[in-house]
């Protein structure tokens, strides 16, 4: 068990970054998409603000949940990513991705049901 390798723990760690870093690629297109909506559309509201402040948040906890994790790698050779900060840095990422997910699933409802403006331009 000396080497670090060998160590019980090392797979779970792995796949939780590798999990972390995929909410964080998703996040990230999402955000893409919100901006997109925004300055294309002009349909800003109060779900496009909220939606982009999730997606921005769970972003922003996903670093933090890798940089939490490679700090306990490092500084005392954790792999243990089932207590404390790790766990709570993982959960709040998730959730707030689920939030703003939702909340652009709202934004882009809405303006699919919109009337459309200006001139009869037709919006596909």
């Amino acid at each position: 068990m000396s080497n670090p390798k060998d160590h019980p723990g090392k797979d779970a760690c792995s796949f939780a970054v590798d999990l972390a870093k995929l909410f964080l690629t998703y996040a990230a297109a999402g955000l893409a998409f919100v901006l997109g909506l925004a300055t294309k559309e002009n349909a800003v509201s109060i779900a496009t603000y909220s939606s982009f402040a999730s997606l921005a948040l769970s972003m922003g906890m996903g670093l933090l949940f890798i940089m939490s994790v490679v700090g306990r790698v490092g500084r005392d050779s954790n792999y243990d990513v089932y207590s404390g900060t790790p766990r709570v840095l993982a959960a709040l990422q998730i959730l707030l991705f689920l939030v703003g997910v939702a909340l652009l699933a709202l934004c882009a409802f809405h303006l699919i049901h919109r009337p459309p403006t200006g001139g009869g331009a037709v919006y596909f």
